[in-house]
């Protein structure tokens, strides 16, 4: 072999071992591997992890069109009861009833409220009036129906409101305990709820403080919010 021939075959080497190493590299950044760990960074769990690490398939970078980023969709806020039994002591009136309602951020619910000394109040929750205050705390609001109690249908306003303030402060069983307020028609005394979205009432609901005397405590049952 002649210098020229020689050199030339060492260059053509040289060559494929340029373009040996840049497949590999190639290879190791486009793998199922990264796509796990970029989904374990990104804090994908439980099911939706569980798809990604199955499938080979799934290529590259998180997020990226070979691995694409798993949406999970938001959970509304909402707050669920049981039928909820509770004791109201003032000092001055001592009254037990029941609460039950369902309702979400988004959707409409229902109300139904029964006290022992008689007064009973069904109310259609207003979509959107449910709102959290803080981590145990949420309000709502809607309009007073047919079949409540004559007095909670007397607003002389014209409609009839109530707001609702609940605590989620853990089940009886626990040695704590919820608290519902239903403030029907009136949250300050002698100020009348012009609307469900009423916002004087909504600012006076917020304000207001539950405690004894103030609020039904939880007795059975249990109030979660979400």
């Amino acid at each position: 072999m002649n210098r020229f021939t020689k050199t030339a075959a060492i260059a053509a080497i040289a060559t494929l071992g340029v373009f040996g190493t840049t497949g590999a590299a190639s290879a190791a950044t486009i793998n199922h591997g990264q796509c796990v760990s970029g989904a374990v960074k990104a804090g994908v769990t439980g099911a939706a992890f569980e798809a990604i690490a199955k499938n080979n398939a799934l290529v590259g970078a998180y997020g990226s069109t070979t691995c694409p980023a798993i949406v999970v969709a938001s959970t509304p806020d909402k707050a669920i009861s049981d039928t909820l039994t509770w004791d109201f002591n003032d000092g001055t009136t001592h009254v037990t009833g029941t609460t039950t309602f369902n309702v979400d951020s988004s959707g409409s619910g229902s109300l139904t409220y029964a006290a022992s000394n008689g007064n009973v109040l069904y109310g259609d929750i207003t979509p959107g009036t449910y709102q959290k205050i803080d981590a145990h705390t949420a309000i709502f609001s809607g309009t007073i129906i047919a079949g409540s109690s004559p007095d909670y249908l007397a607003n002389p306003l014209g409609g009839n409101y109530f707001f609702v303030k609940i605590v989620d402060g853990g089940a009886p069983q626990d040695g704590h305990g919820d608290m519902v307020a239903v403030l029907a028609n009136q949250v300050v005394p002698g100020t009348w709820i012009t609307s469900a979205t009423d916002a004087d009432a909504l600012a006076a609901t917020i304000a207001y403080q539950l405690g004894v005397g103030t609020a039904g405590i939880v007795t059975t049952g249990n109030l979660t919010i979400n």
